[in-house]
């Protein structure tokens, strides 16, 4: 239990940056898998913390993004051919989901957050400009979309296309997972990138 001091405004258990060492609260987790093994996960406290750990299928058409391990996914559109004085009027990001595949209940946050990543590599942890793409069903396809137009025009002159990260909605607070269909996918099932820009003189 962490108790607040009466007399500062510290909490109990947590140090300041000034002490030697990392005292911050440490929690273990130990439990046995299916091969009678035990296996110990250990976390100290942090902002961005999971103690959870999975191991998800990969099938080539599906990109899953899974909330509560902070498992997500990177869509790329390398292609993407954009004139270096253009001005974006819009920008759309659709994404279809393979709705079998996904664990979504009526406690879920049920959208997607595309960011900007900053980064080529793995881990893609420089993110920025965070954008909802919400749900949407057109016949018995449902999608996600969002509007992208910060996102791509930062590709154009000031950061390179590294792609679209994309996290589920409640990360931090739901077991949420998202089958996102990829490039591999089936034409009609493709995430779709579609901008409208002009030409500056």
């Amino acid at each position: 239990m962490l108790i607040p001091s009466l007399t500062t405004g510290l909490v109990l258990g947590f140090s300041n940056s000034t002490i030697s060492g990392d005292i911050r609260p440490l929690l273990t987790i130990s439990y046995r898998d299916t091969a009678d093994t035990t296996v110990a996960l250990t976390a100290r406290a942090s902002r961005a913390i999971f103690v959870a750990n999975a191991t998800l299928p990969s099938p080539p058409q599906v990109t899953f993004i899974q909330a509560g391990v902070r498992y997500s996914g990177l869509l790329r559109f390398d292609s993407l051919a954009i004139p270096p004085r253009a001005s974006v009027l819009k920008a759309y990001l659709e994404v279809s989901v393979d709705q079998p595949s996904s664990f979504i209940n009526g406690f879920s946050r049920d959208s997607l957050i595309a960011l900007l990543s900053r980064k080529n590599l793995y881990p893609y942890d420089s993110l920025a400009l965070p954008t909802i793409c919400s749900p949407e069903i057109v016949g018995t396809q449902k999608s996600y979309r969002g509007d992208v137009t910060n996102i791509v025009q930062q590709w154009i002159g000031r950061e390179p296309n590294n792609g679209f990260v994309l996290r589920a909605y409640g990360d931090f607070t739901t077991l949420d997972r998202f089958a996102v269909y990829g490039p591999a996918a089936a034409a009609t099932l493709r995430p779709k990138l579609t901008v409208s820009y002009t030409v500056l003189p």
